[in-house]
């Protein structure tokens, strides 16, 4: 059955959860998606010291992820928080943004030096969006096939990258609040289920909006 039509079906968030972790962290799986792994909230300054990265040695994929909610309002910010690293010698290849709230006509405002900046906008109204900046030596393609997009509801963004002779799929997912969260499983599903076909390092930055709070009730 069609997991984009079977809207009788429920889904457990918790069991959702685990079942990632199995799925894409078990060896014996078939697929090319191990070792998945949450990434903590970090003080900035901090970083360098609690991570002990010795200043000569780069990240093979130096990333990061933010929910900007408002790339144009904080878009200063951000430009000092990439000074920032880059004063420690941290130089991002990826940098995942969702809310953006930007559109076709204001995105070019908001270039950064040293990257390219590749969008995905709302359509209907200001807010939503989600993007990615990559370094301009990073040699890319959109990735369109991996992607779903709902607006309104849920957006995503993928590349595919080669960076130090690897290849990588780079992607955005965003789940707008307040939705159904049994569709937005079953889509989050379906691009992992894409994914998994892929021979390639796999980079995912995602704000899912799910109150794990109540995770023990289906929805």
């Amino acid at each position: 059955m069609d997991a984009l039509t079977d809207a009788n079906s429920l889904v457990n968030i918790e069991n959702f959860t685990d079942h990632l972790h199995t799925r894409f962290n078990d060896p014996d799986e078939n697929n090319s998606v191990y070792n998945l792994k949450p990434c903590a909230y970090e003080e900035l300054e901090n970083i360098h010291h609690k991570h002990n990265i010795p200043t000569q040695i780069k990240p093979i994929h130096a990333t990061m992820h933010l929910n900007i909610h408002s790339l144009p309002s904080k878009y200063e910010q951000l430009q000092l928080i990439i000074r920032r690293l880059n004063e420690t010698r941290i130089e991002l290849d990826y940098i995942l943004l969702c809310e953006t709230f930007l559109n076709d006509n204001n995105q070019k405002l908001y270039n950064i030096d040293g990257y390219e900046m590749i969008t995905r906008n709302r359509i209907t109204n200001t807010k939503g969006g989600v993007a990615i900046y990559l370094r301009n030596n990073v040699t890319f393609k959109r990735r369109d096939d991996l992607e779903i997009n709902i607006d309104g509801v849920f957006e995503s963004i993928f590349i595919e990258t080669t960076l130090n002779n690897t290849k990588t799929i780079v992607g955005e997912i965003y789940r707008i609040p307040n939705t159904r969260e049994i569709d937005s499983l079953r889509y989050f599903n379906i691009i992992l289920d894409r994914l998994s076909n892929l021979n390639c390092n796999i980079i995912i930055g995602t704000d899912q909006n799910f109150d794990y709070l109540k995770n023990k009730s289906t929805c």
